[in-house]
C-alpha cells in the first residue's frame, strides 16, 4: 500500500509529463478498447490532401477523402499490419488524415484460461 506521501509524489510527477504521456492509474490498459490519434509534428499536411467537390449552393461535399501520399500509404499499412505482429491487437478501423492519423483498437486480454 502506497502512503499518502509516495501518492502525491507521484502526482506531482504525473503533472510535469506532457499530455501524451499522460496514464490515468486506475485505468487498465492491458485490455479495452483505445482511440488512437498521431499528429504530425508541426502539423505539416504530409502524408495526403483533402480531395472532394463543395458545392456552395446547397452545402454539400461530394466524393469526399484523403488522396494519400507515398508517407500516408506507408502509414496505413504500417497500421493494417499491427495485428500481425501483435496478436492481441485487434485494428477495428484507422484513417489516415493529411496531418494525422486515427485508429481504434481493440487490446484482447492476455489471460487465456
Amino acid at each position: 500500500m502506497l502512503t499518502s506521501e509516495q501518492i502525491e509524489q507521484i502526482r506531482i510527477k504525473e503533472q510535469q509529463m506532457p499530455d501524451a504521456l499522460r496514464r490515468t492509474s486506475d485505468i487498465d490498459y492491458t485490455e479495452g478498447y483505445f482511440f488512437v490519434t498521431l499528429n504530425v509534428h508541426d502539423r505539416l499536411p504530409i502524408l495526403g490532401s483533402m480531395i472532394g467537390r463543395y458545392l456552395p449552393d446547397t452545402k454539400q461535399v461530394l466524393d469526399a477523402g484523403v488522396r494519400l501520399t507515398a508517407l500516408g500509404e506507408a502509414v496505413m499499412r504500417c497500421c493494417l499490419d499491427i495485428p500481425s505482429y501483435h496478436p492481441q491487437v485487434e485494428l477495428l478501423d484507422a484513417q489516415v488524415m493529411p496531418e494525422h492519423f486515427h485508429g481504434l483498437l481493440y487490446l484482447k486480454t492476455n489471460d487465456t484460461s
